[in-house]
C-alpha cells in the first residue's frame, strides 16, 4: 500500500542586514509550502510587523517579516515555533548565576 510522504524544508537566515530577506521571499513563494514555521513568538513577530522599514527592529528581523509576508501573500498558515523571550529571560534569572563570578574574575586577572 502506498504511504503519503511529506518534504520539509529548512531555510536557514542570518538575522543580520543582508540579502536574507529577499531570498527567504523567493524560496517561499517559489516552494509553496503546506505552512510556514518562524524561530518567533507572537510579541516578536508583531513589533516586527509593526515597526517601520530601517529601524533596528526591522533590519534585524527583516528576515522574519520577509517569511511572514510571504507567506501571507501565498496563503498559507503561519506557526510560530517559539517561547516568549521574557519566558526564557524569567528562566535563566530562576536559574541563579550562569557562571562562578568570582572563579571568572580570578581566572582573567
Amino acid at each position: 500500500a502506498a504511504t503519503p510522504s511529506s518534504e520539509l524544508l529548512v531555510v536557514g537566515t542570518a538575522h543580520t542586514p543582508c540579502q536574507s530577506a529577499a531570498e527567504v521571499e523567493a524560496v517561499i513563494t517559489a516552494a509553496r509550502p503546506d505552512v510556514v514555521v518562524l524561530e518567533l513568538d507572537p510579541e516578536r513577530l508583531e513589533r516586527l510587523l509593526l515597526s517601520a522599514p530601517g529601524t533596528a527592529e526591522r533590519r534585524y528581523g527583516a528576515d522574519f517579516a520577509a517569511a511572514a509576508k510571504a507567506a501571507r501573500d501565498i496563503g498559507v498558515p503561519m506557526v510560530l515555533g517559539d517561547v516568549k523571550a521574557r519566558d526564557t529571560a524569567a528562566a535563566l534569572r530562576a536559574a541563579g548565576p550562569l557562571a562562578d563570578t568570582g572563579r571568572v574574575r580570578r581566572a582573567l586577572s
